[in-house]
């Protein structure tokens, strides 16, 4: 890429094109190769646990509001 000349070359468009290819090819390639490692990272980082975390407290915030209901239902006795 870095030797590409209008100049000096009697064909700079199909050379453009070849780069164009190339670069194409190699990042297809990089694609293939990260995007496994990208859930895996995202999970390492914390975002997915973190949200597991806030999920799961949620869930016992939701679970105690349902226990105090249900007794102060039955206190009052309308259950």
């Amino acid at each position: 890429m870095r030797n590409f000349s209008i100049v000096n070359n009697p064909n700079p468009t199909q050379q453009k094109d070849e780069i164009v290819a190339q670069i194409k090819r190699v990042g297809e390639v990089l694609l293939v190769a990260t995007q496994g490692l990208i859930a895996f990272l995202a999970y390492q980082k914390g975002d997915v646990q973190i949200n597991i975390s806030a999920l799961n407290a949620a869930v016992t915030t939701a679970e105690k509001i349902i226990e105090s209901a249900e007794k102060e239902t039955e206190k009052r006795g309308l259950l």
